[in-house]
Parts: structure tokens; C-alpha cells; sequence
């Protein structure tokens, strides 16, 4: 019973060890397809087909090297923008920081990744308005 135990607590450990050592792996370029807003009065939901229907396209670039680049299109405008910056990961946290003219200005995520489908989650400067977008990997040519 003894030795049981031990191999069983062995796997454990070697199991939280492996996936604690792999590294998350954003590379690549995320379409949203999906937000919402959070309020103490509900939730405002935007769907892909809704997003699609407005004309609006939010693609975010995570490169090599901690580069990142926002593109997007909001409500049809008809213009494009693109933004610059940087990334990383830190815990359960994506830190985007962007260069907008001379300032640089740190958008702070809590992420969850399953698969090709990630979920970026954060707050507005005053902690009144929770945003969820949704985005999903797209592929390669």
C-alpha cells in the first residue's frame, strides 16, 4: 500500500511539473469574434455575426520576440488602424503595451487559452465596465 501511494504521488508531481514548465504560445494572429461588456446594469453581448454585420475586424499579432501589432476596423469606419507594441505573459496575465505616439500604454489581460480560442478579460481604468472578447486562431497559409 505504501509503495502504491508513492508512485501515485510521484505521477502527480511529475505531472504538475511538466504542464507548470510549458510555455503558453500565443505567435500568430487572433481574430474576435465575440465581446461583451459588464455592468452592475447586465451584459451587452456582440456577436460575430453582429461584428461581421457592422463591418468591424479586430485582429491582434502576436510575434516573435515579445512584438505585438493591433489591427482593426470599428463599426464600419471604412478605416483601418494598426497599433504597435509589445507582449508578454506573466502568471494568468497578458501585459499588451502599446505605442500610441510618444506614450506607451499597458493594456493588462487576465488570459485563458483553449486550443485556438482565447479569451482576454479586463476592466476599464475605473473598475466599472468588465470586457471579454473572444478571438480564434487563424491559420497559417
Amino acid at each position: 500500500m505504501y509503495m502504491k501511494t508513492t508512485v501515485v504521488l510521484l505521477l502527480c508531481w511529475l505531472t504538475t511539473s511538466v504542464s507548470e514548465a510549458q510555455e503558453v504560445n500565443l505567435t500568430g494572429t487572433w481574430s474576435m469574434f465575440e465581446i461583451s461588456y459588464q455592468t452592475d446594469k447586465g451584459t451587452q453581448k456582440t456577436t460575430e455575426e453582429q461584428l461581421k454585420a457592422k463591418g468591424s475586424v479586430t485582429d491582434f499579432h502576436f510575434m516573435d520576440k515579445g512584438n505585438f501589432r493591433q489591427t482593426s476596423k470599428l463599426s464600419g469606419s471604412g478605416a483601418m488602424d494598426t497599433y504597435n507594441g509589445t507582449w508578454k505573459i506573466a502568471g494568468n496575465k497578458l501585459i499588451v503595451t502599446l505605442n500610441l505616439g510618444e506614450q506607451k500604454v499597458d493594456q493588462d489581460y487576465t488570459y485563458k487559452l483553449e486550443e485556438n480560442r482565447l479569451t482576454l478579460t479586463r476592466t476599464n481604468h475605473d473598475g466599472t465596465i468588465k470586457i471579454i472578447s473572444s478571438y480564434m486562431a487563424k491559420k497559417q497559409n
